[in-house]
């Protein structure tokens, strides 16, 4: 029999799992509210393609290959049938994790459990995390294991606990192992514990790092079976970083200008800088996490003031929720630290409830923010899948060809793999050559049809145009500017810019070439590029005849136009796919181009396109 005092901490207990559970539940029923009901984002496609073709090097998914994410993806298919549910059930369980994560965090911090429920309550109705957690896309669950991870990590580190050190490492580690992104995120309060866990004994954090280690094992044997061995995953994760590296403000001002411009790229790190910004974010306001536990009536003001610009910056990036994501970590931090802020701040003027009414007001205004989202995206017909069926039955009998805003550049070919000819006009290079997609709708007034417009307080979604109507616009069109083909079945990461460019300003002049640009990859040694060419009739051309094609070396691809070595010479027809081997010898610190020029200027200027095909790199 029970005794007196038992039951009544046996009561306790149940009432305190009550509102645990019922909050919880309320963070799953609306991130399943938010679940869509198609595609709306290329990197989607990119893993509905991985789930019956996972192959990394290809791009389906891109690098870093999102390993255990892809895995479980088409474990779930073959349980469920359906791609989309495969694929966002992940993120609801991440979404639930992310919950709990935040709420023992918080509950570490200052000990209050009503505080740390409405710091779960309150982050996980942040529309970006909201949103992620319902989409099919790896964020959701591999942050919410990270959070539930380093919630364990805290504690551990608190109480020398053994088994919570385990569980630690084993989350962060599996966290790895869905995306390995999330290392710059896992980082900073990884070595922040370590190295306070230094001062109490190294048994725990040994464990924990072994059980890292073990967790982030799948992950890493799916990779290197996926890619064929060490050589192959180091050679495409050293391309794939390269590129990123290369679009990083901070690594590019300190390589050109010095370290003291690192100071101005961290305070303009939410508008452009990607993954040294993530490291040092991360590293400086999570960091501040274990060395705030106690009461946090004075300490949390000043934290709340200093972070509050980077804050302000990361909300401004929710006008664009598929980058929104990159500041949930200095949101994070914010939503731990508000709600004792604001007991302290309004308690003695609104009463002991103030940071619940405080709580329940953030969430009334996120749902009204997120609400036309939700319509959009619970749409049964999502604009994007209306655009990629009605190009469907437009093009079933007759070769065409589809222009669309560089928001979905990888997203048409990750979706429609068996179709033979995609156009995407965006800004290649990095340079407006066609400008921002306005453009496209000055030149084809009235046909924006199926698109989704860019939208005031969600996100941008994509804006296609279907061009075979036209012939002479789009020719119009081709003739002056330098555009992207993606058409590839095998591997989209040999030809990350293909397109036409003309030196010359507009019109059929006599001499003037109609040149694609290719980009192999910067791999180190002496390559074998194997590509498939053919060409297409342009709408409203007619060109059946073969044209000579002249591929040549550039020594800086930025130059297009500039002198290049000749390779070979080939004949190209629209009949028949012609495969070519191009010979080059790569290095990392200089990015090659290869010059596909067609040698009759007038018909490919106005009556052909070229496709391209295949772009698998081997080794000489």
């Amino acid at each position: 029999m029970m005794h007196q005092s038992e039951q009544r901490i046996e009561g306790q207990s149940q009432r305190n799992r009550l509102p645990l559970l019922l909050s919880l539940l309320v963070v799953l029923l609306a991130a399943f509210l938010c679940h869509p009901r198609g595609v709306l984002e290329w990197d989607e496609g990119e893993f509905f393609r991985a789930i019956h073709h996972f192959k990394i090097a290809e791009g389906y998914p891109h690098p870093p290959g999102f390993p255990l994410y892809v895995v479980l993806g088409q474990g779930l298919f073959r349980l469920l049938g359906d791609e989309l549910t495969a694929l966002w059930i992940p993120s609801l369980l991440g979404g639930a994790m992310a919950f709990l994560g935040i709420y023992r965090l918080a509950l570490w911090l200052h000990g209050e459990r009503r505080l740390a429920l409405l710091s779960g309550l309150a982050f996980g109705f942040l529309p970006p995390q909201w949103f992620f957690s319902a989409v099919p896309m790896s964020d959701g669950i591999s942050n919410g294991i990270a959070y539930l991870g380093l919630s364990f990590l805290a504690t551990a580190w608190s109480g020398r606990n053994l088994k919570q050190s385990l569980l630690a490492g084993l989350l962060c580690g599996l966290s790895l192992s869905l995306r390995p992104a999330t290392l710059f995120f896992l980082f900073a309060p990884w070595l922040i514990f370590a190295l306070l866990s230094l001062r109490r004994g190294k048994r725990g954090l040994l464990l924990a790092f072994t059980t890292l280690v073990l967790g982030g094992l799948p992950g890493l044997w799916i990779l290197i079976d996926n890619l064929g061995g060490i050589d192959e995953l180091r050679e495409v994760f050293s391309t794939y970083y390269a590129a990123v590296g290369s679009k990083d403000h901070i690594l590019a001002s300190i390589r050109n200008e010095g370290p003291l411009r690192v100071l101005k790229f961290w305070i303009l790190w939410p508008f452009g800088s990607a993954v040294t910004g993530m490291v040092l974010q991360a590293l400086f306001f999570t960091g501040l996490i274990p060395l705030l536990r106690g009461p946090l009536a004075r300490k949390s003001l000043g934290v709340l003031i200093a972070i509050l610009p980077y804050a302000a910056f990361a909300l401004v990036k929710m006008n664009f929720l598929w980058a929104s994501r990159y500041g949930l970590p200095i949101l994070l931090v914010y939503f731990l630290l508000l709600p004792p802020m604001l007991k302290h701040l309004l308690a003695s003027r609104l009463g002991p409830k103030a940071p619940s009414l405080a709580c329940a007001l953030w969430i009334l205004v996120s749902a009204l923010w997120m609400a036309p989202v939700i319509r959009q995206i619970r749409s049964t017909d999502p604009p994007p899948e209306q655009a990629l069926r009605f190009w469907r039955e437009r093009t079933k009998h007759h070769p065409s060809i589809l222009i669309a805003s560089s928001d979905l550049g990888g997203h048409i070919p990750s979706l429609l793999w068996d179709q033979p000819s995609i156009l995407d006009w965006g800004r290649p290079l990095g340079q407006p050559w066609l400008g921002r997609t306005t453009h496209l709708l000055e030149a084809f007034p009235g046909k924006n049809w199926g698109g989704m417009k860019n939208h005031d307080k969600g996100w941008s979604g994509p804006i296609l145009f279907h061009a075979s109507w036209d012939g002479e616009k789009l020719k119009h069109l081709s003739r002056p500017r330098f555009s992207r083909i993606w058409v590839s079945d095998e591997s989209r990461r040999a030809i990350p810019w293909t397109g036409w460019f003309s030196p010359k300003e507009r019109g059929t002049l006599p001499g003037r070439k109609a040149v694609s640009l290719l980009l192999p990859p910067n791999l180190p040694g002496k390559r074998l590029l194997l590509l498939q060419l053919r060409l297409t009739p342009l709408p409203g051309g007619g060109t059946q005849e073969s044209i000579p094609l002249l591929v040549e070396l550039l020594e800086d691809w930025r130059v297009p136009d500039g002198g290049g070595k000749k390779i070979l010479e080939a004949e190209l027809g629209s009949e028949h796919w012609k495969t070519i081997q191009i010979p080059y010898t790569g290095t990392r610190s200089k990015v090659l181009g290869i010059r596909l020029s067609l040698q009759d200027p007038r018909r490919a200027a106005e009556d052909v396109s070229l496709l391209a095909r295949g772009g698998e790199v081997r080794k000489r």
